[in-house]
């Protein structure tokens, strides 16, 4: 497959990713919180600048773990500057487009990213 034609969302415009307003049309505890509880372990693929993975690792906090992976590292270091800021603890980023996870998850979320993704099959 030709990778020419992929399509990734800029870093530089990740603030449209995760601003106030899609907050408001879209709220991530609203969406996640049937789904994911305190404790839990969660991945979130392709998690941008944090939209979903912020609220997950709130819900399931200290106890908690969500594992933030993405291909682009710029995506990543602005994720790691939200959590810093927001002292959250409970996020470990991952930096790749071909991770595996051999333990069980709770929950994986893929929200917003296969047309992204090289190889869809």
């Amino acid at each position: 497959m030709n990778n020419d034609n992929i399509h990734t969302y800029s870093a530089e415009k990740s603030s449209k990713l995760d601003n106030r307003f899609r907050r408001l049309l879209q709220n991530p505890h609203k969406i996640l919180s049937p789904f994911i509880s305190k404790g839990m372990t969660i991945v979130d693929l392709g998690c941008s600048p944090g939209f979903f993975t912020i609220p997950m690792a709130e819900i399931t906090r200290e106890n908690g773990q969500v594992i933030a992976v993405d291909i682009q590292a710029e995506m990543l270091d602005i994720l790691q500057r939200k959590l810093s800021v927001q002292n959250v603890n409970n996020v470990k980023l991952i930096n790749s487009s071909n991770q595996s996870f051999n333990k069980k998850k709770d929950f994986v979320l893929c929200a917003y990213v296969i047309h992204e993704l090289p190889n869809k099959k």
